[in-house]
């Protein structure tokens, strides 16, 4: 069978891994696509020629299970790296490599990672279905918030329309308060005036006012000038005069 008309199955990826276990950026060798049937990786896979490595260094055979079955051809072990685990395979030995396993073409050197094409789709394919239910989500959230935006806007409006509603009303219930107000003066400022009447008509002739200048006529209506209080003064002395004169009188007779 043609390299041609064989489907890939999976990757070999390769990272250059530091003291610490992490993958480094720049990659030591190529991608190795595996395909269906016998697949060879060597030397001729390197970017720079290693002797430590054969040229035909494994052969691997992808499984139905989408697994792949490694055997070292050349002398020297490789190690595999599998669920946390580090296993070291000597010549003509075989190893199953499962979906981000890990090979080491000499221990410690040349890392390799499988992927699984059919594993890489369902990732691939979870991570799309994952970002469309956020979109949608997303999509959602928005459309509530609208929906909840646009509810505060029409509480608002029926508010402000209550608000003006109620200030009409007040202000029309002050005007006619006002109104009745202004009459009821206007009726007990005249029920005052009419009761008042000519003050010779309420005050005693014991009780009399001064008359001051500059008020209606009405208002001095039974009150005294200074004339006549100069009057009534002038009288007081002069019968106070008189009586003591008649007092004197009847003293000088008894002597």
């Amino acid at each position: 069978m043609s390299s041609s008309s064989r489907v890939r199955v999976g990757t070999l990826v390769p990272f250059a891994e530091g003291k610490s276990g992490s993958p480094n950026a720049s990659p030591p060798m190529p991608s190795i696509p595996i395909l269906e049937g016998s697949n060879v990786v060597g030397r001729s896979n390197l970017v720079a020629v290693d002797k430590r490595v054969s040229r035909k260094h494994l052969s691997l055979r992808a499984l139905p299970d989408g697994s792949v079955e490694v055997v070292v051809e050349g002398p020297n072990p490789i190690v595999v790296r599998s669920e946390g685990q580090r296993r070291k395979v000597c010549a003509q030995q075989k190893a199953k490599v499962m979906h981000d396993d890990v090979l080491e073409l000499i221990p410690g050197e040349y890392f390799m990672k499988y992927v699984n094409t059919s594993d890489e789709r369902k990732s691939s394919t979870s991570v799309e279905s994952h970002d469309l239910k956020k979109g949608k989500r997303h999509s959602e959230e928005d459309s509530v918030a609208a929906k909840r935006n646009q509810q505060v806007m029409e509480d608002e409006a029926l508010a402000r329309t209550l608000q003006e509603s109620f200030a009409e009303e007040s202000t029309s219930v002050t005007e006619v308060l006002s109104s009745l107000d202004s009459v009821g003066s206007s009726e007990r400022n005249k029920e005052r005036t009419d009761s008042v009447g000519p003050l010779k008509d309420v005050l005693p002739l014991t009780f009399r006012l001064m008359r001051v200048q500059g008020l209606p006529s009405w208002t001095n209506t039974s009150t005294v000038t200074i004339q006549d209080v100069i009057q009534v003064k002038c009288f007081l002395l002069y019968s106070q005069i008189i009586w003591w004169t008649w007092i004197g009188c009847l003293l000088h007779v008894q002597v």
